[in-house]
């Protein structure tokens, strides 16, 4: 069965490690990253920093990529196509040899954090076994199957993943809310207890997901400002 596993890199094991010595404060979202050879791969990813001048000088001159494209800008990021040519092991090992697949990829200063989808656990093994080999530390955060039904991408049960689209269709999400638990416990059978505790638990496994591939927050809250 097909697995998905997220895990964490060092920034000075993988790519763009330079560009991160010289703007630490940057931060990159890779939203699309193919390998068409053994040698070099190819990603689209988006660059926050105040300093985006800088950002730019640092990649064009990192050893690790070739090829630099300014594709677009938005709202203070900017996004890039390259060739990255060095350090990249871990990718080529997942992309080429076992035909797997880059779902989500955040770096920061410290580490970058992958979820990545494999043909099966086996090829993961052999992931896992090729980075010890080459001394590369890759530090498991989750591991789980992407079965048939949709949920499986997120790690949600089929009863976590019910209760969430019913209760998006039927606006309980919504402000103001056009549905109530109890309407949501009536429609699917069951009590408001398991409706409740079905929803914080979903929300509890989405959230997790979510920080464990998101980059690193270094700014406090605002205390008293508004939240929607």
């Amino acid at each position: 069965m097909s697995t998905i596993v997220e895990f964490t890199l060092p920034t000075d094991e993988f790519v763009l490690a330079e560009t991160f010595r010289a703007v630490p404060s940057a931060t990159f979202e890779i939203i699309r990253l193919v390998a068409h050879d053994v040698d070099r791969a190819f990603p689209y990813l988006w660059v926050s920093n105040n300093d985006m001048e800088t950002v730019d000088e640092a990649l064009a001159t990192d050893p690790s990529t070739e090829n630099l494209e300014l594709v677009s800008t938005f709202d203070g990021t900017s996004l890039y196509r390259m060739d990255w040519i060095d350090a990249i092991e871990v990718m080529i090992q997942i992309l080429v040899e076992e035909d797997g697949a880059i779902l989500n990829a955040n770096g920061t200063n410290e580490r970058w954090k992958m979820r990545a989808l494999f043909p099966d656990r086996d090829a993961f093994s052999r992931t896992h076994d090729h980075c010890k080999e080459r001394e590369l530390t890759m530090t498991i955060d989750r591991i789980y199957p992407l079965t048939d039904f949709p949920h499986g991408q997120f790690g949600l049960t089929k009863e976590q993943y019910a209760v969430l689209a019913l209760a998006t269709k039927r606006g309980y999400f919504d402000v103001p809310r056009t549905s109530s638990m109890a309407d949501l416990a009536d429609e699917l059978g069951i009590s408001q207890q398991a409706v409740s505790e079905r929803l914080r638990r979903a929300h509890d496994t989405l959230v997790r997901g979510a920080l464990a591939v998101g980059p690193e927050i270094t700014t406090e809250p605002e205390i008293g400002r508004s939240r929607r």
